[in-house]
C-alpha cells in the first residue's frame, strides 16, 4: 500500500505502507483502508503535516500487529485463545491444519499466533452436535 505524504520529510514524497500481516482481522484491514483514504484527502486539501503524522501512525500500527500476529505460542495458549482444548490444537498440527513452527520439529509444539483463526474458523457447532448424535445411535 502506498500512501502519498510527508511522512519522509518531503512534501509530496511517496510513502510505503508495509504489507498487511497475514492474519490480519478484516476489521482492522478496512479500518486501515478508510484511513489511507482519509489521508488522501487530508493530502488534497494542503493538510500535508496532518496526514504524514497519521501516516506514521498507520506504519506503527501495522508493524506492532505484525509482532504480534507473528509471535509463536504454545498449545495450552493456543487453546485458551481458540476456546478449543489442547488435544483439539496438537491434532490440527498433527493434521497440518496449523503449521506447526518448533525447530527442527523437536520440542513442545508452537504455533503462529496469526494462524489460530485456521483452527476456528468453519466450525459449526449445531453441524457438529448432529454427527455427534449419528453417532450415539450406531454404538
Amino acid at each position: 500500500m502506498t500512501i502519498a505524504s510527508a511522512a519522509s520529510g518531503s512534501a509530496g514524497a511517496a510513502f510505503v505502507l508495509p504489507d498487511l500481516p497475514k492474519g490480519l482481522e478484516p476489521w482492522m484491514a478496512a479500518w486501515i483502508g478508510r484511513a489511507e483514504e482519509e489521508n488522501r484527502v487530508l493530502r488534497e486539501n494542503g493538510a500535508e503535516a496532518a496526514a504524514a503524522g497519521r501516516c506514521r501512525l498507520l506504519v506503527q500500527f501495522v508493524e506492532a500487529a505484525r509482532e504480534w500476529l507473528d509471535a509463536e505460542v504454545d498449545v495450552a495458549e493456543a487453546a485458551e485463545v481458540t476456546g478449543r482444548c489442547e488435544e483439539t490444537v496438537r491434532r490440527a498440527l498433527r493434521a497440518g491444519a496449523l503449521p506447526d513452527r518448533r525447530p527442527a520439529g523437536r520440542g513442545r509444539h508452537l504455533v503462529r499466533r496469526g494462524d489460530l483463526p485456521a483452527l476456528t474458523r468453519g466450525y459449526d457447532p449445531a453441524a457438529d452436535a448432529v454427527r455427534l448424535a449419528g453417532r450415539r445411535g450406531a454404538l
